[in-house]
């Protein structure tokens, strides 16, 4: 089953609708596309976003994980037991 994370997360640019997750088939290669996209204005949406699902999945990954290592690395500098943290195994 394809898990859709950011589905109502990520909003349309242009009606501020949350994005659902959507996948369908491109011609006759059968290769599937998946993207967060704006419902239709019949389900409250306008229908005039849409994104790539694994490149923002991606993008959005790499951003907790740089931002996840920085706020680990800032609170190991402000810790009273920096000292200890920085050192080498075979200084301590």
């Amino acid at each position: 089953m394809i898990r859709y994370f950011l589905s109502g997360i990520l909003r349309c640019d242009k009606c501020h609708h949350g994005l659902v997750g959507h996948a369908y088939e491109q011609g006759k290669i059968g290769r599937v596309i998946r993207n967060y996209e704006c419902p239709r204005s019949d389900r409250g949406g306008c229908g005039g976003t849409s994104i790539s699902t694994p490149t923002t999945d991606r993008a959005v990954e790499e951003a907790m994980t740089a931002s996840s290592a920085s706020s680990w690395n800032a609170r190991r500098r402000n810790s009273k037991f920096s000292n200890v943290l920085s050192q080498t195994p075979a200084t301590r």
